[in-house]
């Protein structure tokens, strides 16, 4: 049985001089199936959820820079992204960083 996808209680969408982040951090998502991804984030944050797979939808986004998904139930990430108009910096542990052009 699934734990269901809590509802989220605050913004998670934090628009700077950057650009839009998109702040998803300790919510205990087990999906992102309930998550509305706007086209223009520049960063997405995933840390510390009980994420199994990481949603596709995330890598269409054309303008994405930077993706935390520490601290997560993953064992495999597919980072095999359609295209990025920009270098995509990813991470995945506290102690790692990987990059994809």
């Amino acid at each position: 049985m699934s734990t269901p996808v809590p509802s989220l209680q605050w913004a998670p969408v934090v628009e700077t001089e950057a650009g839009k982040t998109l702040d998803l951090t300790n919510g205990h998502l087990t999906s992102l199936d309930s998550v509305e991804f706007p086209p223009d984030i520049i960063e997405a944050d995933l840390t510390a959820n009980r994420l199994k797979e990481l949603d596709a939808r995330i890598l269409a986004l054309p303008e994405l820079r930077k993706l935390s998904v520490r601290q997560n139930l993953f064992t495999t990430i597919d980072l095999q992204p359609a295209s990025f108009k920009h270098t995509l910096q990813v991470r995945i542990s506290t102690y790692s960083l990987g990059y994809i052009e």
